[in-house]
């Protein structure tokens, strides 16, 4: 079994034992039903949280779950987050300028703390710093970029110098899963 497939298999352990995430299962004596209405107790229910249901069964929401961005994101995460540092470099080196090997660190969630953002600052997809260098990536499947996603990086891309200190180059690589309709940017600087 490949390590994606042991991710996948993961994913369905998770939603068949939704416990492991802190999800509490309601006993069905518990609920009261009154002909197409069901009711629970209020002391059982988070009043400030969501009430979730699994209205889809395992197999047609692992379908559902490879078709979302955020779940490659998740496994292009975890793939970058255990690969050294050098060949992170040696995989992106095609598409960076720098003339200096770097022993990228990958950045996950971690960010947050790290650059001291706080409140709710939307995920990258992939940030990696290195002696002089800092790339970050942003996958694409079939949604559009904005400029607020490109500020976001910019915003990123400042802290972190901030943070490590100046950077030679900073560059922001876009994954499509098809070629993109328009190019907005190949480099900052002198180049």
């Amino acid at each position: 079994m490949s390590w994606t497939d042991k991710y996948w298999d993961c994913l369905d352990q998770l939603y068949w034992h939704p416990a492991y995430l802190g999800l509490k299962s309601i006993n069905r004596n518990k609920w009261e039903i009154d002909g197409d209405r069901v009711s629970i107790p209020k002391s059982l229910v988070n009043m400030k949280g969501a009430l979730y249901s699994r209205p889809e069964n395992a197999k047609n929401n692992l379908k559902n779950l490879k078709q979302q961005e955020e779940i490659t994101n998740h496994i292009f995460d975890l793939t970058f987050g255990i690969l050294d540092g050098k060949l992170i470099y040696d995989i992106f080196n095609p598409y960076i300028i720098t003339n200096s090997p770097q022993d990228f660190t990958s950045i996950g969630r971690e960010i947050i703390e790290r650059l001291s953002l706080g409140g709710n600052v939307t995920q990258q997809d992939g940030f990696f710093v290195g002696q002089d260098a800092i790339l970050a990536v942003e996958l694409k499947f079939n949604a559009k970029t904005s400029f607020d996603q490109l500020a976001k990086y910019f915003l990123l891309f400042m802290k972190e110098e901030e943070f490590s200190g100046p950077k030679e180059e900073m560059t922001l690589l876009y994954i499509f899963n098809s070629n993109p309709k328009r190019t907005f940017i190949k480099a900052f600087g002198d180049s």
